[in-house]
């Protein structure tokens, strides 16, 4: 059964068609908003006008998780990458295809935020291709389940195969991708980026691919797996070239933001390295202003 829908639900949803039908109430709910970003206005992400795309990330937990609590987010992203696939082949008529299964993701998302930034696109025409791909997602994955021992499929087969039972041969999605800073899923649900490990990327690239996010996004309330899997998808998305792109102004509330997000989230790698750490590490006024603070 789908989880009920609200937006300040902490209950998050793990199948296909439960995303689905969870982001066509949630649209309908908050509106929707053409414009740069996937969301628009002051507040929380969960309440805001968003993108279809914006819905389905909610839906899959996006500005909903609450701490005393736990979830299999390896399950739950899963899911919303399926949805995804499922949603750009309801839009398009046909399977959106790669070979990359990280190129595969990024074509869907894609399709999708194309298709919502055509003039006049409201929220009910979101929400009726919502449960359009939910009812195909039962029809495809409801035999199937999320909790086959089998990789998924990243290629999304037509509900005319399915109802053939044709074999279908698993892409697995685990591989080593072909373009570098690709991710890959891994048992937590964090998408790591599938690179070698040296060079790894250092703290203060990690503070720019978190700049290059959307002004909108709440670096300081994201949780460390957010913060990762947030990194996986900039990097996924624009490759390495953002590090060059993004600004570094360490005076600035956001990139203190940032920076704090970075050692939350891989303090523990940085342990052995001194310069690493010294970036990481709060400002002297903020350490003096604490130390007043505490003081009698």
């Amino acid at each position: 059964m789908p989880p009920r829908y609200s937006p300040e639900s902490v209950v998050i949803a793990d199948t296909p068609a439960a995303v689905l039908e969870w982001a066509a109430h949630h649209i309908e709910h908050v509106g929707i908003h053409q414009g740069e970003h996937l969301f628009a206005g002051p507040g929380r992400t969960a309440t805001l006008p968003c993108w279809p795309r914006g819905a389905l990330e909610v839906a899959a937990g996006q500005g909903r998780g609450a701490a005393g609590r736990t979830y299999d987010w390896d399950r739950i992203c899963r899911s919303r990458d399926q949805a995804f696939g499922i949603l750009a082949e309801i839009l398009t008529g046909r399977p959106v295809e790669a070979d990359d299964p990280a190129a595969a993701k990024v074509l869907c998302r894609e399709v999708i935020d194309r298709w919502s930034a055509e003039p006049g696109r409201t929220a009910a025409d979101t929400a009726r291709a919502f449960r359009a791909a939910a009812v195909r997602a039962d029809q495809d994955h409801g035999a199937q389940g999320l909790l086959s021992p089998q990789p998924l499929p990243l290629h999304i087969e037509s509900s005319k195969a399915s109802t053939m039972n044709e074999t279908k041969e698993s892409h697995s999605t685990t591989r080593t991708p072909n373009r570098r800073g690709a991710a890959t899923p891994s048992r937590d649900g964090v998408h790591r980026i599938s690179v070698p490990l040296h060079p790894r990327l250092s703290a203060s690239e990690l503070i720019r691919v978190l700049l290059a996010t959307p002004v909108e996004t709440d670096l300081h309330a994201l949780n460390p797996v957010q913060v990762r899997s947030l990194i996986a998808d900039v990097l996924t998305q624009h490759g390495y070239d953002v590090l060059d792109r993004s600004p570094y102004t360490p005076g600035c509330d956001r990139h203190q933001d940032a920076r704090r997000a970075v050692r939350r989230a891989y303090g523990p790698r940085f342990t052995d390295a001194p310069d690493e750490q010294a970036v990481l590490a709060d400002p002297l006024r903020d350490v003096l202003a604490a130390t007043r603070i505490e003081g009698p």
